[in-house]
């Protein structure tokens, strides 16, 4: 098996020595294995470490979404935007609506029907709609810019979905987009059951400079 040379010293010193020789050379060989082994080792676990904390530098931890927005309340309540349109809209301030959650980029109000909201056929009339989602658009900004007056409507488009019926309508609103310049918002109103929508808007408004 190890290339023994044949006939030769009858001692079998010549075989001792050349055996000693294989199996020094074996060993050598062993040892070779073994640090390259090793080596490998060390090298794979060097890259995983690298991989790994390149990975953790370039990807950086994610944020809440308030936090993004860097808002995590909004900037007016609820109660002072009530106050604000009781203020400044003194037309009639009993048929205004209420606004009953303010958080950032969200709101919903409230609003009673009287007999002029209706139209014929027992229905909310189409302007009424209308001018809830306008109403609850402008406070949709209040929630990011504070109270902002001077935010003006530039475009209202509304999808009257099916007949809108209810002594109380709810309406909810949501920022879509907020700009430098404009700002858009959607709007969804419902009556009774808030799994039909009556009607879907998309309000957009322009912001004055200060903003």
């Amino acid at each position: 098996y190890f290339g023994l040379p044949s006939g030769g010293d009858p001692r079998g010193l010549s075989q001792l020595i050349y055996l000693k020789d294989k199996i020094n050379k074996m060993g050598k060989v062993l040892r070779i294995f073994k640090k390259i082994r090793l080596s490998l080792q060390h090298s794979c676990g060097y890259i995983f470490f690298l991989c790994l904390l390149k990975t953790r530098l370039v990807i950086p931890k994610q944020k809440p979404k308030a936090e993004q927005r860097g808002a995590f309340v909004s900037k007016v309540s609820a109660q002072d935007m009530n106050r604000f349109f009781r203020e400044n809209f003194t037309g009639n301030p009993d048929a205004l609506p209420d606004i009953t959650l303010a958080e950032p980029d969200h709101v919903i109000m409230r609003a009673s029907m009287g007999e002029q909201n209706i139209r014929p056929g027992g229905f909310v009339s189409g302007p009424t709609q209308m001018q809830l989602a306008d109403h609850i658009a402008y406070a949709v900004i209040f929630t990011r810019l504070g109270i902002t007056p001077m935010a003006l409507t530039s475009n209202l488009n509304i999808d009257f979905l099916r007949p809108l019926k209810g002594d109380v309508i709810t309406a909810e609103g949501k920022m879509i987009k907020l700009g430098r310049a404009l700002a858009v918002i959607s709007v969804e109103i419902w009556g009774d059951n808030p799994d039909k929508i009556s009607s879907r808007a998309t309000v957009t408004y322009a912001l004055p400079a200060a903003a």
